[in-house]
């Protein structure tokens, strides 16, 4: 008969003491412990960079099955498009604490910096690195030119933040920049795009910034005014910050999809090589970047939490905004699997690259 301690034992707790150590000890309970730590620090991990992780296995679906997620496919996906380009903003805005940005409204010159990083000093860089994409490395030109279409982008939201308070850096000078880069990026990118890359987009640019003000601005602006007056709305954010990396799988695979279907018999001149070249090239990008950044800020005489948001907002480029955009402006572009992958290899990149640089700036800075 089972003892009365036993039959009513804690079932999870149980679990845990198998992969934490049991109550036997000795070398096998370190064994445990220590296989249990490293479960834990996995399943960690994999929450935290559930999207990123899923890229990949996004990829190979839509490779093995493009007609499912394609124009003209199987589930008609362009019709619905729209409707999951707007939850993408509308979730973005619905996530912006609009109180948290009043403390820095004040502090026009770290803004106006930070503005002019992103849509002046970094629309520079790539545009004058392009060229090397081909020349130096050997990529296709649909490469460089989205190359430069990525450079035209606005700051992301999401990894600025991260990456940010990682380093200890002002998180409201952060959001208030990051927020209105987005904003400010519906009308700045497409006119940069079309300037800068020299390539016409399949719609008009007044169509394109048209078209983006109902997609893009006015659902942003609908979820940060319900995030601000309806209180209830603060309790979801796990809701929202869930809704938008899952639309924006949607219409990443609508976008590899029609890539896998127009280049069934691949790449010319672009294979694995290639994309360990690309994900170099981005790593190299961010980094001086953000150097560039921070050095740039030093003369200004900003304090050392407002200089580590700066940089990282003049380094980092959404994802969530720039996708939608080139879908809108060049979705019947054929290439626009090749033009979208700087951007797809710049996402996972930034994120690595600010967080090992947000860790050595908290120490150099002493934030």
């Amino acid at each position: 008969m089972l003892r009365r301690g036993v039959a009513g034992a804690n079932p999870a707790r149980s679990l845990g003491s198998l992969f934490r150590g049991g109550a036997d000890g000795g070398q096998s309970q370190r064994t445990r412990g220590a296989f249990g730590s490293a479960f834990d620090n996995a399943a960690a991990f994999a929450k935290k960079h559930w999207f990123t992780l899923s890229l990949p296995c996004m990829v190979y679906a839509t490779q093995q099955s493009p007609d499912t997620m394609r124009k003209g496919g199987t589930l008609g996906y362009e019709r619905y498009k729209d409707a999951f380009v707007a939850g993408i903003f509308l979730a973005s805005g619905l996530s912006i604490p609009l109180t948290s940005m009043r403390a820095t409204l004040r502090m026009w010159n770290v803004h106006l910096f930070t503005q002019g990083m992103c849509f002046g000093a970094a629309p520079a860089f790539f545009y004058f690195t392009a060229p090397r994409l081909q020349s130096d490395l050997g990529l296709p030109p649909a490469i460089s030119t989205g190359w430069i279409l990525l450079g035209t982008l606005p700051t992301s939201i999401g990894v600025s933040i991260a990456v940010t308070r990682v380093a200890g850096g002002s998180i409201a000078t952060t959001l208030l920049n990051s927020a209105a880069g987005n904003l400010m990026g519906v009308f700045l990118t497409p006119m940069l795009c079309e300037y800068a890359s020299g390539t016409s987009s399949s719609v008009p640019v007044s169509d394109a910034i048209v078209k983006l003000l109902l997609l893009v601005a006015m659902p942003s602006l609908v979820g940060m005014a319900v995030r601000h007056k309806v209180a209830v709305a603060a309790r979801y954010d796990r809701v929202w910050s869930l809704m938008q990396p899952l639309c924006l799988l949607t219409v990443l695979a609508h976008v590899f999809s029609n890539a896998f279907h127009e280049y069934r018999d691949g790449i010319p001149g672009f294979d694995a090589t290639s994309i360990l070249k690309l994900f170099a090239a981005c790593i190299a990008a961010n980094a001086l970047l953000t150097t560039i950044a921070l050095l740039a800020s030093a003369p200004m005489g900003f304090p050392a939490a407002e200089r580590v948001a700066a940089s990282f907002c003049a380094a980092q480029k959404t994802t969530a905004m720039g996708l939608p955009m080139m879908t809108t402006m060049y979705g019947n572009d054929p290439q626009l699997g090749l033009l979208t992958l700087p951007l797809l290899c710049y996402h996972p990149v930034q994120a690595a690259v600010g967080g090992v640089y947000a860790a050595w700036l908290r120490t150099l800075l002493r934030l």
